[in-house]
């Protein structure tokens, strides 16, 4: 859907309590070639998120409350399987994924919308079972929540009795699927 097309992105997290400084380093997908220098003073607050965007107004079309991004990548992820790399400034590589769209990976990540998510705490970064499909559209910039981002609409009262009923609906988000829960117990 070109309305909801906010162009390819990614996110790293600093998990540490004290920032970290990204000028200098570089990201490229699996040809070297495709380049994108983080600019100089980019830094990573401690517990802190930091997007990259391939396209800036695709991006803050979209999302326009997420000021923790830069951009423009200079490239895309391929929907068919791709790798990212993480080098800092000496081009010494701290991180890398390969990703596919083929079994074991999940298949909703896609290209229809949902997020490729790192296990927490992150696994073997090569292994898809250290990944998870994410929310329609995701949570650039923050951490990820499950929870979603409708509002719940109860028509009918909030409290019934046995015999009674009441009828909970939410908006419908394409491809998602929802789980009731009373008490946490699925219903």
């Amino acid at each position: 859907d070109s309305a909801a097309d906010c162009g390819d992105w990614f996110e790293i997290h600093n998990p540490n309590n004290f920032p970290i400084d990204l000028s200098d380093w570089e990201f490229r997908d699996s040809k070297d070639c495709h380049r994108f220098i983080v600019p100089l003073g980019t830094i990573i607050p401690a517990n802190g998120y930091l997007v990259f965007a391939e396209d800036m107004d695709k991006f803050s079309s979209i999302y326009p409350s997420v000021s923790n991004v830069i951009g423009p990548l200079g490239f895309n992820l391929s929907n068919g399987g791709d790798q990212i790399r993480m080098f800092d400034y000496r081009d010494v590589v701290i991180d890398s994924v390969y990703y596919m769209d083929i079994a074991p990976w999940s298949t909703l990540p896609d290209g229809g919308g949902f997020t490729l998510e790192r296990a927490t705490p992150p696994g073997n970064p090569y292994d898809a079972a250290s990944w998870f499909p994410g929310c329609y559209g995701g949570s650039p910039g923050r951490a990820f929540n499950a929870s979603l981002g409708g509002v719940l609409h109860v028509s009918g009262g909030t409290s019934f009795c046995t015999g009674g009923n009441v009828r909970l609906s939410i908006p419908s988000l394409p491809g998602a699927l929802y789980q009731w829960y009373y008490n946490s117990n699925p219903i």
